[in-house]
């Protein structure tokens, strides 16, 4: 699901405002004390065209885009530390891990896919929970670029380009003559067993 909002105006000196329906309660309230009305047969919020600066931080607090254009980019979460939630795990207003149910699996949101680590549905105090371990990284596609200043308590945030991490190839060659050494000990124990038989 790509994350979008619009902005337009209308014929009566008013601007209409669309967002995604999945994320829609978390700018309703905001909106509605700003003074936006539900059109329901449009499917979007109604501004005066003067709280337009309103409508567009309202946006920019909720979503990371005010429906001006907006750099989208790949980025990789990863879990500072245990997480439980309700039904659905969100960020910026996009699913990360959702389930549906008592007898459905957790499942990642769309447009995430999992790098590392683990996440899973749970029963906790009676109630259903997503877990999500500490340390579990999972890439979101399409995410506004603001994303990068934020801040959250839950998640590293940071740049995801696709690329696999640079070889140590100092590590590597310490790692390969520590494995070397050790073949070496094994061959010595074994000889030596051998020869005591």
């Amino acid at each position: 699901m790509e994350l979008f909002v619009e902005v337009n105006e209308t014929l009566n000196g008013k601007i209409s405002v669309k967002v995604p329906y999945r994320a829609n309660s978390k700018f309703y309230g905001a909106a509605m004390k700003a003074g936006a009305r539900w059109d329901k047969e449009g499917k979007c919020y109604i501004f005066d065209k003067r709280s337009e600066p309103i409508a567009r931080k309202l946006l920019m607090d909720v979503y990371g885009m005010d429906g001006t254009f907006c750099e989208l980019i790949n980025i990789k979460i990863t879990a500072k530390r245990r997480i439980v939630s309700l039904i659905s795990l969100e960020l910026l207003t996009r699913e990360i891990v959702k389930t549906n149910g008592q007898n459905k699996d957790a499942r990642l949101g769309d447009g995430v896919d999992l790098l590392s680590g683990n996440y899973d549905k749970a029963v906790i105090d009676n109630k259903l929970r997503i877990v999500v371990e500490k340390g579990t990284e999972l890439i979101m596609y399409d995410m506004p670029k603001t994303v990068l200043n934020g801040d959250s308590s839950n998640w590293k945030i940071e740049l995801y380009d696709g690329l696999p991490n640079p070889i140590d190839i100092e590590k590597l060659i310490a790692e390969l003559k520590h494995i070397k050494n050790r073949e070496s000990q094994i061959i010595m124990l074994l000889s030596d067993t051998i020869k005591q038989q």
